[in-house]
Protein backbone atom coordinates (compact mmCIF):
# COMPACT_ATOMS: atom_id res chain seq x y z
CA UNK A 1 0.00 0.00 0.00
CA UNK A 2 1.24 3.16 -1.11
CA UNK A 3 2.44 5.85 1.52
CA UNK A 4 0.81 9.36 1.84
CA UNK A 5 1.96 12.48 3.17
CA UNK A 6 -0.27 13.33 5.78
CA UNK A 7 -0.76 16.89 3.99
CA UNK A 8 -1.81 14.62 1.08
CA UNK A 9 -5.46 14.05 2.70
CA UNK A 10 -6.34 17.77 3.25
CA UNK A 11 -7.50 20.44 0.69
CA UNK A 12 -5.75 23.40 1.89
CA UNK A 13 -6.53 27.15 0.19
CA UNK A 14 -7.46 26.72 -2.85
CA UNK A 15 -7.62 23.19 -3.24
CA UNK A 16 -10.57 23.28 -0.76
CA UNK A 17 -12.36 25.77 -2.63
CA UNK A 18 -11.88 23.42 -5.73
CA UNK A 19 -12.86 20.59 -3.91
CA UNK A 20 -16.46 22.21 -3.21
CA UNK A 21 -16.46 23.42 -6.66
CA UNK A 22 -15.85 20.31 -7.91
CA UNK A 23 -18.58 18.56 -5.41
CA UNK A 24 -21.53 21.30 -6.47
CA UNK A 25 -20.60 20.72 -10.36
CA UNK A 26 -21.27 16.82 -10.01
CA UNK A 27 -24.55 17.46 -7.80
CA UNK A 28 -25.46 19.30 -10.84
CA UNK A 29 -24.59 16.66 -13.24
CA UNK A 30 -26.19 14.18 -10.83
CA UNK A 31 -29.47 15.46 -10.74
CA UNK A 32 -29.84 16.21 -14.40
CA UNK A 33 -29.46 11.60 -14.44
CA UNK A 34 -31.49 11.16 -11.48
CA UNK A 35 -33.43 14.02 -9.50
CA UNK A 36 -32.02 14.47 -5.88
CA UNK A 37 -34.60 15.36 -3.27
CA UNK A 38 -32.33 16.68 -0.71
CA UNK A 39 -28.76 18.02 -0.08
CA UNK A 40 -27.73 18.81 2.97
CA UNK A 41 -24.10 19.35 4.62
CA UNK A 42 -22.82 19.52 8.19
CA UNK A 43 -20.86 22.81 9.15
CA UNK A 44 -17.10 22.07 10.36
CA UNK A 45 -16.33 25.00 12.13
CA UNK A 46 -12.60 23.30 12.61
CA UNK A 47 -11.75 23.45 9.22
CA UNK A 48 -12.76 27.00 8.70
CA UNK A 49 -15.83 27.26 8.67
CA UNK A 50 -18.32 25.15 5.75
CA UNK A 51 -19.27 27.40 2.98
CA UNK A 52 -23.54 26.23 2.51
CA UNK A 53 -24.11 26.18 -1.20
CA UNK A 54 -27.63 26.92 -2.91
CA UNK A 55 -28.38 23.24 -3.10
CA UNK A 56 -28.48 23.26 0.70
CA UNK A 57 -30.59 26.58 1.10
CA UNK A 58 -33.21 24.76 -1.34
CA UNK A 59 -33.48 21.66 0.29
CA UNK A 60 -34.24 23.62 3.68
CA UNK A 61 -37.03 25.29 2.08
CA UNK A 62 -38.57 22.76 0.64
CA UNK A 63 -38.48 20.41 4.04
CA UNK A 64 -41.98 20.01 4.27
CA UNK A 65 -42.44 18.88 1.01
CA UNK A 66 -39.81 16.20 0.84
CA UNK A 67 -40.30 15.12 4.67
CA UNK A 68 -43.06 12.89 3.69
CA UNK A 69 -41.31 11.36 1.15
CA UNK A 70 -37.66 11.17 2.82
CA UNK A 71 -40.19 8.27 5.40
CA UNK A 72 -41.81 6.90 2.85
CA UNK A 73 -38.59 5.62 1.66
CA UNK A 74 -37.25 4.78 5.02
CA UNK A 75 -39.85 3.12 5.68
CA UNK A 76 -39.55 1.06 2.24
CA UNK A 77 -37.05 -1.67 4.05
CA UNK A 78 -36.25 -2.45 7.48
CA UNK A 79 -33.66 0.29 8.70
CA UNK A 80 -30.58 -1.08 10.03
CA UNK A 81 -29.16 -0.41 13.33
CA UNK A 82 -26.33 1.64 11.28
CA UNK A 83 -28.67 3.30 8.32
CA UNK A 84 -26.26 5.82 6.68
CA UNK A 85 -29.90 7.73 5.76
CA UNK A 86 -30.19 8.98 9.27
CA UNK A 87 -27.38 11.54 9.77
CA UNK A 88 -28.37 13.81 6.66
CA UNK A 89 -32.42 13.72 8.43
CA UNK A 90 -30.02 14.87 11.68
CA UNK A 91 -28.59 17.30 9.62
CA UNK A 92 -31.88 18.39 8.04
CA UNK A 93 -33.30 18.64 11.67
CA UNK A 94 -30.53 20.61 12.87
CA UNK A 95 -30.55 23.66 10.21
CA UNK A 96 -34.55 23.34 9.77
CA UNK A 97 -35.39 23.20 13.42
CA UNK A 98 -36.55 20.73 15.83
CA UNK A 99 -39.76 22.55 16.17
CA UNK A 100 -40.37 22.82 12.49
CA UNK A 101 -39.92 19.02 11.93
CA UNK A 102 -42.68 15.99 12.23
CA UNK A 103 -42.66 13.98 15.69
CA UNK A 104 -40.91 11.09 13.57
CA UNK A 105 -38.04 13.10 12.42
CA UNK A 106 -37.29 14.67 15.89
CA UNK A 107 -37.26 10.62 17.03
CA UNK A 108 -34.52 9.98 14.57
CA UNK A 109 -32.47 13.35 15.29
CA UNK A 110 -32.24 12.55 18.22
CA UNK A 111 -31.47 9.18 18.84
CA UNK A 112 -27.69 8.20 19.58
CA UNK A 113 -27.38 4.69 18.91
CA UNK A 114 -27.28 4.53 14.98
Amino acid sequence: MPSFPSTATLAVGDEEQQFNAEIDAWLVKLHERQPILFVARHEDGEAGGTKLSAWHKASLARWKEIEPKVHAALAKRKRKRDDLRIAPIRIAAHFVGLGKVAAQTRVLAARDDD
